[in-house]
C-alpha cells in the first residue's frame, strides 16, 4: 500500500490479556495494597495496569494518571521501575494513594512518585508546567462520581484528556480503562463509542484495543472465580475489562510504515516543580 494511502486503521490492533488468574480483591492482598483501596470500585485492576504499564512504556518513563483514585495505576507504575504522578480531588483516595505508594516505595519500589490533591484541571496551568512533554502514557479509568451518571463520568474524562494531551512526549500513549458493569443509560458499546468520541476531539486516534479478562483461563475456557469479592453478578458476567489505547495522529504518521514500536530507551528520572499534597 503506497505511504499516502496508509490510514491510522492500518496500525490499530486487538489482543486479550490474561489479567484475571486472581480475583479483585486477592490482587489487592497479595501485591501489599491498604485494605481500604477496595472500596475504589473504579480502580484499575492492578493485574491490568501493571500489564499495560509495561507493555506501553519502559523503564524510567513517567505514567500519569489525572484521575488515580486509590493509587493503583501509581503503584504499578513505580513497581516496575517508572516514575509517575496521579491527582484525585477526594480526600479519602488521597489518603489512600499516599499510603499505598508509600508501601511500595518502603518495599523497594525506587522511581519518583507523586500524588497531588486536586482536579485535572490543575494540569493545564504553570503548576504542571515542568510536565510539559515528558509524559510517556496516561493511563487512567472511566470514573463514576454517581453510580448511575455515566454522562458526567464520559465529562470528566474528557476534562482529564484535554488537560493532559500537553504533557504528552513523543510517542506517547493514552489509555483509557472501561470496567465491566451495567449502565443504567448506556450499554458497553455506546459508552465505548462516547470515550472514541471524546478521544477524538482531544485529537486522538485509536491505535489498540485490549480485552483484559477478570476470570481465570484454563486451556480454551474461561473461568469465573467462585467469590463474592469479583463484584456484582452483572460483573461477573461480563468477565473482562476494556483498554482503549490511543496516540496522536502526528506520533502515528512516523509509525504506520513499521511494526508496532518496541519503547526501548529509559527516560531520564523525573523531576521539575511539584504542587499539592505529594507522597
Amino acid at each position: 500500500m503506497p505511504e499516502a494511502r496508509r490510514t491510522v486503521a492500518s496500525w490499530y490492533s486487538r489482543s486479550v490479556w490474561a489479567t484475571g488468574e486472581y480475583a479483585p480483591l486477592t490482587q489487592l492482598r497479595r501485591r501489599g495494597y491498604h485494605p481500604g483501596t477496595a472500596a475504589d470500585l473504579d480502580r484499575v485492576p492492578p493485574a491490568l495496569a501493571a500489564r499495560a504499564i509495561t507493555t506501553l512504556t519502559a523503564t524510567g518513563d513517567l505514567v500519569l494518571d489525572p484521575a488515580c483514585g486509590a493509587g493503583t495505576v501509581l503503584v504499578e507504575a513505580v513497581r516496575a521501575g517508572r516514575h509517575t504522578v496521579g491527582l484525585t480531588p477526594n480526600p479519602r483516595w488521597w489518603t489512600l494513594a499516599r499510603a499505598n505508594v508509600t508501601a511500595a516505595r518502603r518495599g523497594g519500589a525506587w522511581p519518583d512518585a507523586c500524588v497531588l490533591d486536586g482536579h485535572p484541571s490543575l494540569l493545564a496551568t504553570p503548576h504542571a508546567a515542568g510536565l510539559l512533554g515528558r509524559v510517556d502514557l496516561v493511563l487512567t479509568a472511566l470514573r463514576h462520581t454517581e453510580p448511575a451518571d455515566t454522562k458526567q463520568a464520559i465529562a470528566d474524562l474528557g476534562d482529564a484528556i484535554h488537560a493532559s494531551r500537553p504533557l504528552l512526549g513523543a510517542g506517547a500513549h493514552v489509555a483509557v480503562a472501561l470496567r465491566p458493569r451495567r449502565h443504567a443509560d448506556n450499554g458497553p458499546r455506546e459508552v465505548r463509542a462516547r470515550v472514541l468520541g471524546t478521544a477524538t476531539r482531544a485529537g486522538l486516534a485509536l491505535v489498540r484495543h485490549y480485552i483484559a479478562l477478570t476470570g481465570r483461563t484454563r486451556g480454551a475456557r474461561l473461568l469465573d472465580h467462585p467469590s463474592p469479592t469479583v463484584g456484582t453478578l452483572a460483573d461477573r458476567a461480563a468477565q473482562h475489562w476494556e483498554l482503549l489505547v490511543f496516540r496522536a495522529p502526528e506520533d502515528l504518521a512516523h509509525v504506520l510504515a513499521a511494526p508496532p514500536p518496541s519503547f526501548l530507551g529509559a527516560r531520564a528520572p523525573l523531576t521539575g516543580p511539584r504542587t499539592g499534597r505529594a507522597a
